[in-house]
């Protein structure tokens, strides 16, 4: 078994992550209410002491505890509602931490200025990649006005990390595989990280990594809670997409060693295991 883990999307309790909903969700009154929102993700969660107490010193020790060596922290821009978090805060974080973390800016494609000079200034600032979440800023993901940010990230040889799953947008439409088909095909040789994996539409959504070899699968927290659907992604990986599922805890709305552990007992083979836990992120 190999010693290291690549936790593909974390974000630590940094200052700009700390008022998303991600960390309301841990509040003891929100815990208590068990609110019907993200409730699902919640239930057997278990509370990491860093995500309640906002404690980026305890989240390194639960990083270390859980055997998790290095972590991808995807920014994200998604408007007062569900958080927006500092891509200067995050790319300073990944420079001080000796490699452990690496780092992708959260970019709002409502905003095409701003997100054109995000995408410009990435790579100086230390970024591997950029991520959107297009569906909480109403957004769908092949959105005409998109496409040119894509090619700008593409240009830039940024992987591209978009988020899709059915909480993220105003229906379930917005995490249709379907509207990533034609940016995956657009951009061959990027690679297109299918954040959250098109939740719950998990064939669809692997027989287009079946079609596109650039495509990657993070399931994250729904293939780490057995999600309805989830065992398509499995079967995937044992079959066809062993070098192209990735692991992430999409900590704190999960703990890292809960994740982690959960993830280790699915009947991947030993080839997709090593692949998701590490070799494909690497």
């Amino acid at each position: 078994m190999s010693k290291m883990v690549i936790d593909f999307r974390v974000r630590p309790p940094l200052k700009s992550f700390k008022d998303h909903i991600i960390y309301a969700s841990h509040t003891e009154e929100a815990v208590k209410a068990d609110q019907r929102n993200f409730a699902v993700l919640r239930r057997n969660r278990g509370e990491s002491r860093s995500a309640r107490e906002h404690s980026v010193e305890l989240f390194t020790q639960e990083m270390d505890a859980a055997g998790i060596t290095h972590g991808v922290i995807m920014g994200r821009d998604a408007g007062p509602a569900y958080g927006t978090s500092s891509n200067e805060e995050i790319a300073e974080f990944c420079a001080n931490s000796k490699g452990r973390y690496i780092g992708m800016a959260g970019v709002n494609g409502t905003n095409l200025r701003d997100a054109k000079q995000t995408i410009r200034d990435a790579r100086k600032m230390g970024f591997v990649g950029v991520a959107f979440d297009n569906g909480w800023v109403g957004l769908h993901q092949d959105h005409p006005n998109l496409m040119g940010l894509y090619e700008a990230a593409a240009a830039d040889n940024l992987i591209l990390a978009l988020t899709a799953s059915q909480l993220m947008g105003p229906d379930s439409s917005y995490s249709h595989p379907d509207r990533l088909k034609p940016i995956a095909k657009a951009f061959p040789n990027t690679p297109l990280v299918v954040t959250h994996a098109a939740w719950p539409w998990t064939a669809h959504v692997c027989s287009l990594a079946y079609e596109c070899p650039n495509v990657y699968m993070l399931p994250d927290c729904y293939l780490n809670t057995g999600a309805p659907g989830t065992d398509e992604y499995v079967l995937s990986a044992n079959r066809f997409m062993s070098d192209r599922l990735l692991y992430g805890s999409a900590y704190p709305v999960r703990p890292l060693g809960t994740s982690l552990e959960y993830f280790r007992k699915l009947p991947l083979t030993t080839e997709a295991m090593e692949g998701a836990l590490w070799k494909n992120a690497q």
